[in-house]
């Protein structure tokens, strides 16, 4: 009988998982879910898309490690804690990407559900701190969680595969140095986003919090001024 009823489970979860691509995986009361998204580009552009992305994200800095919880050119490797509207609450996470062999690995864990408003932070649900003996109905924002993966994952893989990257000044990136002929992409993943952005017919001029102004024509970096 105990092993009909173990059957019997496993067939419900396999069931509840039926046509999902992303799932979120729980080991010893820990929530996450990782996976590969192929992409089928050089790694380093795999990389740059994905940093591209990730400060999309973040919103105008002054350094890319600043947007990024962590950035290292070397290993290919970045972590950032994305907030995820649904509803009536945000879900923050850590995220960690890395690519790889054409692919980029992610791994979504430290997942939290907050309320929006004032009192959101006194009622924020830890996923890996949720007693469903005890509070049965958090299950809810489990599976919120759940469902929101096969919308939040492909959104990543369409961004970095639609973003075409020249990487010819890797090491400049590597050093955080903005250099002569740099594209503005490379720009972003060196030093992050500027503090304010100037356009004419001409030329495009950067500014940065530093006071470090970089000048633009036709794309491609062509005069810096610290």
């Amino acid at each position: 009988m105990r092993n009909l009823l173990i059957a019997i489970m496993v067939l419900l979860t396999s069931a509840a998982h039926a046509g999902k691509t992303y799932t979120l995986e729980n080991k010893d009361g820990r929530y996450f879910s990782t996976g590969a998204i192929t992409i089928g580009k050089q790694d380093k552009e795999i990389f740059g898309a994905a940093v591209l992305w990730a400060l999309e994200q973040a919103g105008a800095t002054e350094k890319a490690k600043s947007a990024i919880e962590s950035y290292d050119p070397n290993t290919l490797k970045l972590s950032l804690k994305p907030s995820v509207p649904s509803g009536d609450y945000n879900y923050t996470f850590l995220l960690t990407m890395q690519a790889k062999d054409g692919k980029l690995l992610y791994l979504i864990e430290g997942i939290r559900c907050m309320p929006k408003g004032v009192l959101g932070a006194f009622s924020t649900v830890n996923f890996d701190k949720v007693n469903l003996t005890k509070k049965p109905q958090n299950k809810e924002f489990i599976d919120r969680f759940d469902a929101i993966l096969d919308e939040y994952i492909p959104i990543i893989a369409t961004a970095v595969k639609g973003k075409n990257m020249d990487l010819t000044h890797w090491e400049a990136i590597v050093k955080g140095q903005i250099v002569k002929g740099m594209t503005e992409n490379e720009c972003l993943m060196a030093a992050g986003k500027p503090a304010t952005v100037v356009e004419n017919t001409q030329r495009t001029q950067w500014t940065y919090e530093s006071g470090m102004i970089v000048v633009f024509e036709n794309g491609k970096v062509t005069a810096i001024v610290k």
